[in-house]
């Protein structure tokens, strides 16, 4: 297949989808055991991922890119907002105090 008869939204997630697995891991990671868990480089990398991840799901959206992407990156944008901007709360905490 050349790049002209490559699906648009095939050749979109090539391009992307090595960053997407990336900032996938970290999430994980981060949401299973918080933010020390990331080394010095993935920290730094962490705001440029999510920054990207933001702005493949408004191009997906907007050019009617297949919808199991578009959901996807709605997913992992969700899970890295709380990693970016989550409360900083252990979850043993919260769970305790429920």
């Amino acid at each position: 297949m050349t790049e002209h008869t490559t699906p648009r939204s095939v050749r979109f997630r090539l391009e992307r989808e090595a960053d997407w697995r990336d900032l996938e891991g970290m999430v994980g990671r981060t949401l299973n055991r918080g933010l020390s868990v990331l080394s010095d480089e993935e920290l730094q990398r962490l705001p440029r991922l999510y920054r990207d991840v933001l702005s493949s799901l408004s191009v997906a959206r907007s050019t009617a890119l297949d919808r199991s992407m578009v959901e996807y990156l709605d997913s992992l944008a969700s899970r890295a907002y709380l990693v970016m901007y989550g409360t900083r709360r252990l979850r043993r905490n919260v769970v305790g105090d429920f």
